[in-house]
């Protein structure tokens, strides 16, 4: 290591500890934040292709954006079309934990004709009881009213 650059190193180390002891009377002024927290964040490296790379800053650079930025932009809108195209039902009987016998796979018209089946037997169960319910009422007001 030559001395020219340790004198550098030493000169610019000087001069930085005189300005911070010509400012040490100072009052700070802090200024406190008044958003809320964001979700924490961590650091993920991506490595990407060099000629992407630069058309990554390209486009960052028109936006008024940092290329990390930019890149931050574009995986979570991709993280949110993923999970708009994902369906929000497990898929497999892996995904709920159920066996072969504890799952049915049916189509989606075939379900819509199941769901069909069910609520006209739940209706016809809820709802016949009290047609009857109606009719004894009513003939019990005609019996009076005569």
């Amino acid at each position: 290591m030559s001395n020219v650059g340790t004198r550098d190193t030493e000169q610019i180390l000087a001069e930085e500890t005189e300005a911070s002891e010509a400012g040490r009377d100072t009052e700070a002024t802090y200024v406190q934040n008044r958003s809320r927290g964001k979700d924490p964040s961590l650091v993920y490296s991506v490595r990407m292709p060099v000629h992407r790379l630069e058309e990554l800053r390209v486009l960052a650079e028109q936006n008024d954006m940092t290329p990390s930025a930019l890149m931050r932009r574009f995986a979570l809108e991709g993280l949110d079309r993923a999970a708009d195209a994902t369906p929000r039902v497990p898929e497999t009987r892996d995904d709920v934990g159920l066996d072969g016998e504890q799952m049915v796979v049916m189509t989606p018209d075939q379900f819509k004709a199941v769901v069909h089946d069910a609520i006209q037997m739940t209706a016809q169960e809820v709802l016949s009881p009290l047609m009857e319910l109606v009719q004894q009422m009513q003939e019990k007001q005609r019996h009076s009213a005569a």
